[in-house]
């Protein structure tokens, strides 16, 4: 197998772990939110990154007195905005980029709140995924409480969508279009009309099998999911039918991304291997190797890098890498780190 030219490099960050990514449409920013990983300092568990999306230089890192690390992050389309909740915090806060200033502040629980289908009156929650709005005007949440919220941001108008869902709620995400919406739980996938906030359609996944992550593709016509022994599913959000994508990997798979233009998926293992594959054809391309377990997959700067966050280890403190994946294809031969390798699948394939 022939040698591959690479690029990947880690990111600045201080002593702490990664929960979440996101990004803006453009790639401008790369938000990273977690936690402090040293201990003796109780009152500060929360914390942000900023990388600059074309540079990987860490623009701004801030700490915040939360009860949890920070679990959910979404960055606004445009890059002005990050919203962002700790694990049980039972608010939202939305920052400005790059500073970091919180500008908002929004409840999850409503004041007037009813008892659940279960007689229960709920007093606090957990935030399993957060979304802005095309226009970024709304911002959405997918709540452990069985609900999907919704935000005017602006008026701080809070609406939770009704009926409850049967299951937590792990993934909310706006279509193109911006009127209609999508809610995931670990077995069930929703599409409602926001105007009327009414669900228009529901698919449960047979069998008992679990769904841990979503992501909308670029056109927001389909979705990707990933569940129980790694098993990937493309979603058509037209037909409402989904095809199991066959990547025939060994290793267990953690972390995934879909490319913006929708054209690439990239699955991240246990064994810090990040198999990159063809959408369309289910064929992998590149494989590149890090030294721990893959956590998180974010594609960045318009797909041309792929931002991942591994593990730590005994000796080592979880990190944050970038790859440039046009460098794969060629481009200057950039010393790769030591534990890390990067190769072409293609040449096996003529």
């Amino acid at each position: 197998m022939a040698k591959v030219k690479a690029s990947i490099k880690q990111l600045e960050s201080s002593n702490c772990y990664i929960n979440a990514l996101s990004t803006d449409v453009t790639g401008r920013w790369i938000a990273g939110g977690g936690g402090v990983a040293r201990r003796g300092d109780e009152g500060l568990k929360g914390v942000l990154l900023l990388w600059d999306g074309l540079t990987g230089k860490l623009v701004n890192e801030r700490q915040f007195k939360t009860k949890d690390p920070i679990g959910a992050i979404a960055m606004s389309r445009d890059g002005s905005l990050l919203a962002w909740s700790g694990l049980s915090d039972s608010v939202v806060q939305i920052s400005k980029a790059p500073s970091l200033q919180t500008a908002r502040v929004l409840p999850l629980i409503p004041k007037n709140v009813l008892p659940n289908r279960y007689g229960i009156v709920r007093t606090s929650t957990m935030v399993g995924g957060l979304s802005f709005s095309p226009d970024g005007k709304r911002l959405a949440a997918g709540c452990w409480d069985l609900t999907a919220k919704l935000w005017a941001i602006k008026r701080r108008v809070l609406h939770e969508l009704s009926p409850e869902h049967r299951e937590n709620v792990d993934f909310v995400g706006f279509l193109k279009n911006g009127k209609q919406f999508v809610s995931a739980t670990a077995g069930a996938v929703r599409l409602w009309d926001l105007k009327r906030e009414k669900v228009l359609k529901e698919v449960t996944v047979r069998g008992g099998q679990h769904i841990w992550e979503h992501a909308l593709v670029a056109d927001a016509e389909k979705m990707v999911s990933l569940g129980d022994k790694g098993k990937v599913r493309v979603w058509d959000l037209r037909t409402w039918t989904f095809e199991q994508f066959e990547h025939g990997l060994k290793r267990r798979v953690m972390a995934f991304a879909v490319s913006p233009d929708g054209k690439s998926i990239a699955l991240g293992c246990n064994d810090g291997r990040i198999a990159i594959f063809d959408a369309t054809t289910q064929q992998q391309r590149d494989e590149i190797r890090l030294a721990r377990s893959i956590k998180h997959l974010l594609y960045t700067d318009g797909g041309a890098t792929l931002t991942c966050a591994v593990s730590g280890g005994e000796t080592s403190a979880p990190s944050v890498w970038r790859v440039k994946l046009n460098s794969i294809a060629g481009g200057n031969d950039i010393p790769v780190p030591a534990g890390t390798s990067v190769r072409s699948l293609a040449s096996k394939r003529r």
